[in-house]
């Protein structure tokens, strides 16, 4: 009876440790150096002139030369509207530097394709030029202005290859004439706050038919000898 009880514990703590052994996987494309990225949200200009909240889309393409450390480009647009039948339209192109001050290096189960756990938290700023174009005239006018975004992100994974996640940003400008009025006391800004989707590129291999496909070749087997079997 003893022993039954003995052979019982055994296989309680096999089946206990086998199901926690299951295969792990390490998040396809977690440390790609190439990433695509899609932006939407939305934005709060700060300036004189009373502002209500308007729509902000941006695209992005990041490459990290170092595991924490990338760079990426980025084209955006913002609308604007307040008091005064304001609208005002802002097409922005810029460079900021990426860093991810959190990497998941964890693997996760084969069979799951997400985690609760975020794949990595980053810090980005850099500098941009953006054109504005700006509604009623004379009332407001056109122009052009240097731009400064800082801000930071967090990334989930949810699937092979893709990240969902959301961007905080503060845009600083060089200009105190986004509405046409001019204080003195600081130039025009504006934050914003979007969800983010990105496309994590698989990085090339040796011997893969690029962005880390392996090429499949077909070796030319001879009738009379046969082919060896091998196992990948």
């Amino acid at each position: 009876m003893r022993f039954l009880k003995s052979l019982l514990i055994l296989l309680c703590v096999l089946v206990s440790v086998s199901a926690n052994a299951q295969l792990k996987k390490s998040r396809i494309g977690n440390n790609s150096k190439q990433q695509v990225s899609l932006t939407v949200g939305v934005n709060h200009p700060v300036m004189e002139l009373k502002t209500k909240h308007g729509a902000n889309v941006q695209a992005s393409y990041t490459y990290f030369f170092l595991p924490r450390l990338g760079l990426r480009g980025f084209a955006d647009y913002n609308f604007f509207w307040g008091d005064k039948d304001y609208k005002a339209h802002l097409a922005s192109l810029g460079a900021e530097v990426v860093f991810n001050a959190y990497i998941c290096k964890s693997g996760r189960k084969e069979s799951s394709t997400s985690s609760i756990i975020p794949d990595r938290i980053y810090l980005f700023g850099g500098v941009g030029v953006s054109g504005f174009f700006c509604n009623p005239k004379p009332q407001f006018t056109d122009g052009v202005t240097a731009l400064f975004p800082v801000g930071f992100g967090i990334a989930w994974p949810v699937a092979d290859n893709w990240n969902l996640g959301f961007e905080a940003a503060y845009n600083f400008t060089v200009t105190d004439k986004l509405d046409n009025i001019v204080s003195g006391k600081m130039t025009d800004s504006y934050p914003t706050l979007g969800i983010t989707l990105t496309y994590k590129i698989p990085d090339a291999r040796p011997g893969s038919t690029g962005f880390g496909y392996k090429s499949k070749k077909r070796k030319v087997c001879d009738p009379r000898k046969g082919c060896a079997i091998t196992f990948e």
